[in-house]
C-alpha cells in the first residue's frame, strides 16, 4: 500500500513540473492597422468654377449635383473627403468668417485641443485660417480662404470611421499637409 502511494506521489510530481513547460499566455496590447498613405503628386481642378486649386492625384473630384460649385475631394484609400463649399462675397465677409469660425468650433466638444494657423498669399490675395482640432472629433481639420472681396471657399476634411484620434493620426498628418497644399495652390478664375 505505501508503495502504491509513493509510486502515485512521484507520478504526481513529475506530471505537475514536466506539464507546464510553456510560457503562459499573454494578453497583446490592441493594435491598428497600418494605414498605407498615398504619394504626395497634384493635378490641377479642372471645371469652370470661380477658383482653382492643386489636389493629390490619388484623389477624386465629386460636384456636388445640388450646389454646382461646392464640391468633394474623396480619397477612396483613406476612407475621407474634404468637403468645400463656396459662396460669393457680398457685404457679407463677417458673417461668413463667423459661421465658419462657429462651424469649427463646434467639433471642440470632442477635441482635446485646437491649434489655428493663418495663411496670407499677398500676391494671389488668397487669405485664410486652418484649424487642427485635436482628439476624437468628428472633422480634425477645418479651413477657409477668401480674397476678402469676392470669394470664399470653405473646406472641411471628414474620415467615413469612429473618430479614434490614435488610429487616425497617420491619415490625419497626411491631410493637414494636403490640405494646406491645396491652400497654397488656390487661386481666383474671374
Amino acid at each position: 500500500m505505501k508503495i502504491k502511494v509513493l509510486i502515485a506521489l512521484t507520478l504526481g510530481w513529475i506530471l505537475f513540473f514536466t506539464s507546464c513547460t510553456q510560457e503562459p499566455a499573454t494578453p497583446k496590447p490592441q493594435g491598428y492597422f497600418r494605414i498605407g498613405l498615398p504619394s504626395f503628386e497634384y493635378r490641377s481642378l479642372d471645371g469652370d468654377y470661380p477658383y482653382g486649386f492643386d489636389y493629390n492625384q490619388s484623389a477624386l473630384w465629386e460636384t456636388n449635383p445640388k450646389k454646382k460649385l461646392w464640391g468633394d475631394i474623396h480619397y477612396p484609400s483613406l476612407k475621407s473627403r474634404i468637403q468645400l463649399t463656396y459662396k460669393p462675397v457680398r457685404n457679407n465677409l463677417d458673417t461668413l468668417l463667423m459661421e465658419s469660425q462657429k462651424l469649427a468650433f463646434k467639433h471642440t466638444v470632442k477635441a482635446s485641443g485646437m491649434s489655428e494657423q493663418p495663411f496670407a498669399d499677398l500676391k494671389n490675395q488668397v487669405y485664410g485660417m486652418l484649424y487642427k482640432i485635436n482628439g476624437n472629433a468628428a472633422s480634425p481639420i477645418q479651413f477657409y480662404i477668401t480674397d476678402s472681396t469676392d470669394h470664399f471657399l470653405r473646406g472641411a476634411v471628414y474620415f467615413f470611421s469612429t473618430p479614434n484620434a490614435d488610429s487616425i493620426q497617420p491619415a490625419v498628418n497626411f491631410m493637414v499637409e494636403d490640405v494646406f497644399h491645396l491652400i497654397e495652390t488656390t487661386h481666383w478664375n474671374e
